[in-house]
């Protein structure tokens, strides 16, 4: 190997463990369903769906039943961009 292959990557190297740690931010939790639907999320669902299905449940009262066929899915909307924590 070359002494400027080795040079460069030291450099990028350094470029990524001084830049790569700028993008990573402590993130809050967006709950979207907590029993219903939460946080001005809407249900853009399209195939047979319950969002108050009473068993099988993990925690809380409800759980999500989907019995879907092709090209049908469970979907989430929301109507405003999400806010990002701004950096400190």
């Amino acid at each position: 190997m070359s002494r400027h292959t080795v040079s460069a990557k030291f450099n990028l190297s350094i470029l990524l463990l001084a830049f790569g740690g700028v993008m990573a931010h402590a993130q809050t939790n967006l709950p979207i369903y907590t029993d219903a639907l939460t946080n001005n999320f809407q249900d853009w669902s399209w195939g047979a769906h319950d969002f108050a299905n009473s068993a099988p449940v993990h925690s809380g009262s409800y759980s999500i039943n989907f019995n879907g066929t092709n090209w049908q899915a469970i979907s989430f909307w929301h109507p405003t961009s999400i806010p990002r924590p701004t950096p400190t």
